[in-house]
């Protein structure tokens, strides 16, 4: 009981993942300032803005569904933190590992996307109604060639599992070459799923 609740709340669980998270911000914004012939921000700014998120005033609009509005966004967390306990880490077997759970994983990574459209939609919000829309349109986009490419890895592992298909590929590394255009579409796609530039139309920040 305790070792569960060590993997799910310390690692490979909630903390370690929300650790992650930060690192992998901060990394992608840093980069994208080099890129743009700047200094970027200091190492501890995703933290920081994490914080202030958290101080934000809860905006609900006036027709909105009170109660889809706000379980939205806890179901897509919750879905996403879920998923992140099936994969392997450093050639461990997983804490839920069983044969099929790659199917799981993709199916949980497709909730959140599904939230932003229902949160949306709820909102009851003319412009919150079309960023739904588009999220919606583009999940349909980079799901199909990101669950192929996925799949085609585990078709060549021969096996559904997540933890199998890593040992797989750790004792057969030149596998890699049949896997690369896979990998090349699973960027992209993953590109779109994030909504980062070029496929940030959902936010429409511009």
């Amino acid at each position: 009981m305790i070792q569960a609740l060590f993997s799910i709340l310390i690692f490979p669980g909630l903390l370690f993942l929300f650790t992650f998270a930060l690192a992998a911000e901060f990394i992608d914004r840093k980069l994208s300032a080099r890129l743009q012939n700047r200094m970027g921000p200091p190492w501890f700014q995703p933290l920081a803005d994490f914080i202030k998120l958290l101080g934000k005033e809860n905006i609900l609009p006036c027709d909105a569904d009170v109660h889809i509005f706000k379980f939205m966004p806890v179901l897509a967390l919750t879905a996403s933190a879920t998923s992140f306990l099936y994969i392997p880490l450093w050639q461990t077997k997983a804490l839920n590992s069983f044969n099929g759970d790659v199917i799981v994983v993709l199916y949980l990574l497709t909730i959140p996307t599904l939230t932003y459209f229902l949160g949306g939609w709820y909102s009851r919000s003319v412009y919150s109604m079309i960023g739904a829309v588009r999220s919606l349109t583009q999940l349909f986009a980079y799901e199909v060639p990101l669950f192929m490419s996925i799949l085609a890895s585990a078709l060549l592992a021969n096996s559904w599992n997540l933890s199998e298909i890593a040992l797989f590929y750790s004792r057969h590394p030149g596998y890699w070459l049949f896997n690369f255009i896979g990998f090349s579409i699973a960027l992209i796609s993953l590109l779109g799923k994030l909504e980062k530039t070029p496929f940030d139309i959902p936010e429409a920040e511009t």
